[in-house]
């Protein structure tokens, strides 16, 4: 059973609506509808909230299982701190791959043939008292002039999300505007450094939660 299929189970077994459950981990409903339609995944600090405010085990929560009964019963749980060294294990595989492939919010990755960046975020006050949110930032090279292909996708349950492409001029080479956003295309650059940037503006609510998903290939 996945992790969406898993927080559905928990959610009914609490007899919690999705908008309840959104309230109890300070997220909005959509941030949930996404979780359980595997459109998205919490983050480590997020199901480390999940854990703790209704008593499951991270072990519980992370691996896979063969499917359930309706009732979506609880089986016994490991002990939390069983569930914490495999919650490491997973991050400390995860962060290898990631040390070759990705780039996370506030570090910056140079790599030459090959560029991406994924992450959900939520944000709440006091960084939604601003007008524009500074999602991340991510920095690569092109190695010589020549086609790269460019994935993007991304959405927000509020306001509209911005990606952008800009070289060392700050010249805008490539950019994509809106509340869902999704786009395959190939574009020229020119030999040199380019910065991906992501930001957020025109929200009104006080949570504002969304998803990323950006990659670079000269291949």
């Amino acid at each position: 059973m996945k992790i969406g299929e898993r927080i559905r189970c928990l959610r009914e077994k609490q007899a919690l609506s999705q908008d309840a459950f959104a309230d109890r981990l300070h997220v909005t409903r959509q941030t949930v509808s996404n979780w359980e339609n595997g459109k998205s995944c919490p983050d480590a600090e997020m199901l480390l909230r999940i854990s703790e405010e209704f008593q499951i085990s991270l072990d519980e929560l992370l691996k896979e299982q063969k499917p359930v009964p309706e009732e979506c019963k609880v089986e016994k749980k490991p002990s939390v701190r069983r569930g914490a060294i495999r919650l490491v294990l997973v991050l400390v595989v995860l962060a290898a791959i990631a040390a070759g492939l990705a780039f996370h919010v506030g570090n910056q990755k140079t790599m030459s043939v090959l560029f991406s960046m994924e992450q959900d975020k939520t944000y709440e006050r006091p960084e939604t008292e601003n007008s524009v949110l500074d999602v991340a930032e991510g920095k690569f090279l092109l190695p010589k002039d020549g086609k790269v292909r460019i994935l993007a996708a991304g959405e927000t349950d509020d306001g509209i999300l911005h990606i952008r492409i800009v070289d060392e001029d700050d010249d805008v080479c490539y950019q994509l505007d809106g509340q869902t956003l999704e786009d395959s295309q190939e574009i020229v650059l020119n030999q040199g450094s380019y910065h991906i940037q992501i930001t957020a503006d025109g929200y009104s609510e006080q949570v504002v939660s969304l998803h990323y998903d950006v990659s670079v290939s000269n291949k």
